[in-house]
């Protein structure tokens, strides 16, 4: 059974019967919500979803059903983008006020056809989340200014065939001219839900990579100049 958060508004339903909860603590402190793209179903991202519960113990996540406006499109991109994007927002927002947490403390993994709407939705809502983890999405001619509150990962499979990764490397590099803290991996084979090394990078940038606003910040309180600062994989390319 799906627990119910004592905090949330009767108003709100549950959660979908077809979410898959991997863990739910009480009072949770983190919320990371993963959306699968077309053709795929919420069970997919249940190894990922429970690789992170176990790094984070207190975090909240969920694999959720994606909204069925996000799953209607072509060459992964929904059909009715502004409608997408809204009900992308409405479907986080909804588990932000189950979870009591804030757009600071959510994390988003989306695949396919969700993370293009979710590359979308982040540069029309500001508080949308604090990290998104694009993999296989597609921003063409679209690459706008995402707010400093929020991390971007982009992820793509060397021999993805429906989005070449030379398309994403070219809307990273509009995205960095932008001054967006966007991080790109091109990661070996197909990135897919169950792919070992997509799993072991979404892990590694959720304990590793420090946003760049809390580098900018540290060293403005100590006087550091901004290109004494380090990588720590901010706006950084890399291939695995």
């Amino acid at each position: 059974m799906t627990p119910r958060s004592e905090d949330a508004p009767d108003a709100l339903p549950l959660p979908a019967t077809s979410d898959v909860v991997a863990a739910w603590p009480q009072g949770p402190q983190q919320l990371f919500l993963l959306l699968h793209g077309a053709d795929q179903r919420p069970a997919d991202w249940l190894p990922l979803a429970q690789a992170i519960a176990h790094h984070f113990p207190q975090g909240l996540v969920a694999a959720l059903a994606t909204p069925a406006a996000l799953l209607h499109g072509s060459d992964g991109v929904p059909t009715h983008m502004p409608a997408a994007v809204e009900a992308l927002h409405q479907r986080v927002r909804h588990w932000q006020t189950h979870a009591s947490l804030g757009f600071e403390r959510t994390a988003l993994i989306t695949e396919g056809i969700a993370a293009s709407t979710a590359l979308r939705a982040v540069m029309h809502h500001a508080d949308l989340c604090a990290r998104l983890f694009a993999v296989g999405g597609q921003l063409d001619g679209y690459a706008a200014l995402i707010s400093d509150q929020t991390s971007l990962h982009w992820l793509h499979g060397a021999d993805d065939a429906g989005i070449p990764p030379v398309r994403a490397r070219e809307t990273v590099q509009q995205l960095q001219a932008l001054d967006v803290d966007v991080t790109l991996d091109i990661l070996p084979g197909n990135c897919t839900a169950s792919a070992p090394a997509l799993q072991q990078r979404v892990l590694a940038l959720l304990q590793g990579h420090v946003p760049r606003r809390l580098w900018r910040e540290a060293l403005a309180s100590a006087g550091t100049l901004e290109d004494d600062c380090p990588t720590s994989g901010a706006n950084k390319t890399s291939r695995h």
